[in-house]
């Protein structure tokens, strides 16, 4: 049986009644300090009190007051997704200023399309995660709980600081790290190996931040300095948007850096070029044509692999509609007008010398990294390097 939500009856969801209708936002705990939730399924469960309504099941679990609060919360966001064609239209930029990039597999809430979500979220699922969440919290530090329970009701880390005896920025590492914890324990339900764990918290931080581990972001703009402006739009054709590509390159090298530490093999390096001999013969040529022959290993496999999703696309959707690369294109003629500019002078006066120096920052800090020095091939180089010893002693 397939329920939608009524839109004559805002207390009717899926047809039953909703978690918005059934859980009051302050119900108050019971003498064991617990809360009563209730929710909905189609199915009867196995044990336990329960009360049945026409064709389902309203049943009530009890659960600590901040889990309540939370499913309370869960509860209002899905009947504000369902309803959100009975208000205005969704603002694409606030969106995205609000929640970051867009996903290509986030359907649910596409402010381009602007579509109500016809399914659920798991209420089992997410009663679950909120309860291995507390179970997790228990095992905090005294120290970490505080730092926590801070955060969360929005204390500032320099008062945390203060009560504690440390240091801000001790504060803030700690949080940091409580956080990482806490979302690998949510995203730890067998999907995903513990590195895709780790490389999808640092891709959340890293669109805020603007940084990745090991420098990842660094290597994936010099990979497209070299690949060339006409390759890479190439690839740009076939996925869903810049944070799709981003996405998609920074986790290939996130899993070959972290691979590569336990892969002592000396034949890695030939096996990646003999890789390139599987690819088409017109993108064979264009490996060749922009050199990257000659490079690191590491792009010659990015290069390997961004060709091959590139292609498994291709056979999917010959002819991509491009529609949100249009709309990416004409929003940066919108924010160019505004300032009385092309997009072209926009990109040129004020894009890249806000943005230029913060990659030659990453850049530096690379190459400090790597123990590198960059020299200029008409300079002494002999005597650079004995310049760069004395600075090193």
């Amino acid at each position: 049986m397939k329920h939608t939500y009524n839109k004559a009856k805002p207390n009717i969801e899926y047809g039953m009644l909703s978690g918005r209708k059934l859980n009051r936002p302050h119900r108050k705990a019971g003498e064991d300090g617990l809360v009563t939730y209730f929710y909905t399924s189609l199915e009867e469960p196995q044990g336990g009190r329960y009360y049945r309504q026409k064709d389902y099941y309203i049943i009530p679990v009890k659960v600590p007051p901040e889990v309540y609060a939370a499913l309370v919360e869960q509860d209002r966001i899905e009947h504000n997704n369902n309803h959100k064609h009975d208000r205005r239209a969704l603002d694409v930029e606030q969106y995205v200023r609000r929640r970051g990039l867009l996903s290509e597999e986030d359907n649910e809430t596409n402010p381009w399309d602007c579509l109500a979500d016809e399914r659920t979220y798991d209420l089992e699922g997410v009663l679950a995660e909120e309860m291995d969440r507390a179970a997790l919290v228990k095992h905090f530090s005294k120290e970490d709980k505080i730092i926590l329970k801070a955060y969360e009701q929005g204390i500032s880390q320099k008062l945390v600081a203060k009560k504690l005896g440390k240091s801000q920025s001790y504060v803030s590492k700690e949080l940091s790290e409580v956080l990482d914890r806490i979302e690998h324990e949510r995203m730890n339900d067998g999907a995903l190996s513990d590195i895709e764990i780790e490389f999808e918290i640092a891709w959340k931080k890293s669109l805020y931040s603007h940084k990745m581990p090991y420098h990842i972001d660094v290597i994936a703009e010099t990979f497209n300095y070299l690949v060339g402006e006409r390759m890479l739009e190439e690839f740009l054709v076939y996925f869903y948007s810049f944070g799709e590509y981003y996405h998609y390159v920074y986790k290939i090298l996130f899993l070959y850096i972290v691979e590569e530490e336990y892969d002592d093999n000396p034949d890695k390096e030939w096996r990646s070029i003999e890789l390139i001999k599987e690819l088409p013969p017109l993108f064979q040529r264009i490996f060749y044509y922009q050199g990257l022959d000659d490079q690191a290993d590491i792009f010659i496999w990015l290069y390997y692999c961004l060709v091959t999703e590139m292609e498994r696309r291709r056979a999917i959707t010959p002819e991509p509609s491009q529609t949100s690369y249009e709309k990416y294109l004409a929003e940066q003629e919108k924010i160019a007008k505004r300032v009385e500019m092309t997009a072209g002078q926009f990109a040129e006066e004020r894009f890249i010398p806000k943005i230029a120096p913060q990659m030659k920052k990453r850049n530096d800090e690379l190459l400090r990294a790597l123990g590198a020095v960059v020299a200029d091939e008409n300079v002494d180089i002999e005597a650079m390097i004995r310049k760069y010893a004395k600075k090193k002693k």
